[in-house]
């Protein structure tokens, strides 16, 4: 992925503001995600494609670079941007070597209760400063 400038964006979903990241390139001019409405796609949608973690980064991009993270994984005292997240076993590392072949900007941050979690590689982590969903 080349890195780009972010803008600001309207979400393509509801038309709210989607915040300040880079332009996802399937996503038209000015136009990313919400928060509210990543969450809602990724829980509620009736595509197959679009609830797999792979489908839906093709479609909108990755947390913390195309849209505002909605979940962070504490590791080490800080908080990491959950990019996707895998059932631990061999189903589930299949999947997420598949999807960090896709995007080789994400690597694992570990196995978290039963998931395995992949972040950005470039990912330091933040020290929580309030509520995180965690």
């Amino acid at each position: 992925m080349t890195q780009q400038k972010a803008r600001h964006l309207v979400c393509c979903c509801c038309g709210s503001d989607a915040g300040r990241w880079e332009q996802w390139h399937n996503q038209d001019k000015g136009f990313g995600l919400c928060g509210s409405c990543a969450i809602r796609i990724k829980t509620k949608s009736i595509d197959d494609e679009l609830r797999s973690p792979l489908g839906f980064s093709r479609t909108y991009g990755l947390p913390g670079v195309n849209f505002e993270p909605t979940e962070y994984q504490q590791h080490y005292g800080r908080h990491f941007a959950v990019v996707a997240s895998f059932p631990c076993g061999e189903q589930g590392e299949k999947e997420a070597n598949e999807f960090m072949e896709w995007f080789t900007d994400t690597a694992v941050l570990g196995e978290f209760d039963g998931r395995i979690i992949l972040a950005l590689a470039s990912d330091e982590g933040k020290i929580a400063v309030g509520p995180m969903n965690v």
